[in-house]
């Protein structure tokens, strides 16, 4: 008859156990349902932040010409101005070859 009761009270005992087991781990997914929601939202949130700056951007012509056809022709300007200040170092330095004064400006 002890036998019949000792596995009783571990049956009981065990179901204790998969009762708070059960009980842990749905507190615990219910927890993670929550923090996906959370992130859901800050994405869509993002994703709609990325939609307008997108449709601003395609719309705004100006913003484009500007940012980057300025800047193309910027280095453009600069190369020919390098070229420019070579071509007239290039001829100073004729003008002092024929003047026959090169030597007193060598580090030109």
């Amino acid at each position: 008859m002890n036998s019949n009761w000792e596995q009783i009270a571990f049956n009981v005992a065990m179901m204790i156990v998969i009762a708070i087991t059960g009980f842990l781990l749905k507190r615990s997914i219910s927890a993670i349902d929550k923090r996906l929601e959370n992130g859901d939202e800050k994405f869509k949130e993002i994703c709609r932040d990325i939609n307008d700056i997108k449709e601003k951007r395609a719309l705004d012509r100006e913003y484009f010409s500007k940012e980057y056809i300025s800047k193309d022709d910027f280095i453009r300007d600069i190369h020919a101005l390098d070229y420019k200040i070579d071509r007239v170092a290039e001829d100073v330095k004729k003008l002092l070859i024929y003047s026959g004064r090169e030597k007193d400006h060598a580090e030109i």
